[in-house]
């Protein structure tokens, strides 16, 4: 205990304030230096810009460390990897969107389809007309009504793809 006591006040004797000032300076110059390569690797998460980077590490290296504030305003306010997650998430909720719209398209088809099939099981259970010429002419009427819906499900369905090829192209393709 004695010897601790001995070294801790040959110390406080030996403290002067020429080696307080060098102290402080040399503290200053460390956290300087701290400060350009944080903002060095900071700055390189945030852009791909060389000449913004080279810009933002020479503001700290000409002037004082109080350059950071200066930094902390001019620093863009995403990484490149929250604006890359930012921009898969948009495009994830584009596809949901395409995926919901396709969903409702098969159901709107299954929904028709059963339709029509009950609408053929009631026609068959319907009277038997007669053999004449007007059953041959129901015949040409229904076959006239099915070609017309046909023809609608292509038109609409022609819509749709054009729907769906709009609801595609707003997907963004970008690179980091």
């Amino acid at each position: 205990m004695d010897q601790i006591n001995e070294y801790l006040t040959t110390l406080w004797q030996s403290i002067t304030w020429e080696f307080v000032i060098k102290f402080i300076i040399a503290y200053g110059f460390i956290i300087w230096i701290t400060l350009v390569i944080w903002v060095l690797k900071d700055i390189r998460n945030r852009t791909s810009n060389i000449l913004y980077q080279m810009l933002c590490v020479l503001i700290p290296v000409i002037f004082t460390p109080l350059w950071i504030i200066i930094y902390l305003l001019i620093r863009p306010s995403k990484t490149l990897y929250e604006r890359f997650y930012d921009e898969i998430e948009e495009n994830l909720d584009i596809i949901y969107e395409i995926i919901e719209e396709r969903k409702r398209q098969f159901e709107n088809k299954i929904n028709k389809s059963i339709k029509q099939e009950k609408e053929q099981k009631r026609q068959n259970t319907q009277k038997p007309l007669k053999k004449n010429k007007f059953k041959y002419e129901v015949k040409v009427e229904n076959k006239e009504r099915v070609e017309k819906s046909d023809k609608d499900e292509e038109k609409s369905k022609s819509k749709d793809s054009e729907k769906e090829e709009k609801k595609v192209t707003q997907i963004k393709k970008r690179s980091f």
